[in-house]
């Protein structure tokens, strides 16, 4: 069953996350994403879900650019066992 997790990438560089996982194979693939889109400057801030199940991985939520927007996707690209993308951000220009 896919697993939906609402993050808010709002950590400090200053804080960094500690690692609770070991290597990545065994870590599960929702924690790996997870601490991806935490770990990127270009998100922090951002209120995004994500379902992540045998190597798909579903983005919703909302960024302030297109920029944003494919910084997300690339984030998730260098995750090692994502297979497949669906970028659904929605750009809001507020």
């Amino acid at each position: 069953m896919a697993e939906l997790l609402d993050l808010v990438a709002a950590r400090s560089s200053h804080s960094p996350e500690p690692s609770h996982c070991p290597p990545a194979a065994a870590c599960p693939l929702s924690d790996r994403v997870s601490r991806a889109i935490e770990g990127n400057p270009y998100l922090a801030r951002r209120h995004l879900r994500f379902e992540a199940h045998q190597g798909r991985v579903v983005l919703r939520g909302k960024v302030a650019s297109f920029f944003q927007k494919q910084m997300a996707q690339e984030t998730l690209r260098a995750i090692d066992g994502v297979a497949e993308i669906k970028n659904e951000l929605e750009v809001c220009w507020d």
